[in-house]
């Protein structure tokens, strides 16, 4: 569906690759607080899947999978649990506010793309970019420049300054990219907490006409 190229029910090899990418640069990271998960240590915990579907690919297919996933998780929000001896109970949202996972850190990817035996470089190339490009570089980076993966790719080598330069840029990119993301979160934290007030108050109405 994302691409004509694309086949059904069966992994490319750059389906391969971005999973395996999207693994080292977010599971292997620990951007996430896996102990939020746990329900009783031991024994039962949280699992949280994150299903990718590409609607529409036109190049840079990973650095869009990986915003995707990292704003579905910082959106998502669990049930609560109370643990009382054996027994486990799940609120519903109606009983009790579901509460937000911890994200400790937002790994970003930038992906490079290099033509020229590595003379010129474009940052977030498309499709038709990618198809005539000699190499690409993949940098995964958090907002206090903390590199979470990186990954040469094509026939070709980089000089120390090619890969300086390009791990500067990435870090003034992501600073952007991890403020806009934040603060999206935070209105829609804010219009959720608000749509909960209104229906608090509308239910309080109604209770006091009874």
């Amino acid at each position: 569906m994302g691409a004509q190229h694309f086949e059904v029910g069966k992994q490319s090899e750059q389906g391969v690759e971005l999973n395996r990418l999207l693994e080292r640069n977010l599971k292997q990271s620990r951007f996430l607080d896996i102990e939020t998960l746990c329900i009783r240590a031991g024994e039962k915990v949280w699992q949280i899947r994150v299903d990718l579907n590409v609607l529409n690919h036109d190049g840079n297919i990973l650095d869009c999978a990986n915003l995707a996933v990292i704003c579905a998780v910082s959106h998502f929000r669990l049930p609560e649990v109370s643990v009382t001896g054996d027994q486990i109970k799940i609120f519903t949202p109606e009983e009790r506010n579901p509460i937000p996972l911890i994200v400790i850190h937002m790994p970003i990817t930038l992906s490079f793309a290099f033509f020229d035996q590595g003379k010129y470089l474009l940052v977030d190339p498309n499709e038709l970019e990618e198809k005539c490009m000699d190499g690409k570089l993949v940098i995964g980076m958090n907002r206090h420049r903390e590199i979470c993966t990186m990954q040469l790719s094509g026939n070709m080598l980089l000089l120390k300054d090619q890969i300086k330069r390009c791990v500067d840029i990435t870090a003034k990119k992501i600073l952007k990219i991890t403020e806009f993301i934040q603060e999206e979160i935070n209105k829609n934290s804010s219009d959720i907490e608000n749509k909960k007030s209104i229906r608090s108050s509308n239910l309080d109405e109604k209770m006091s006409l009874i």
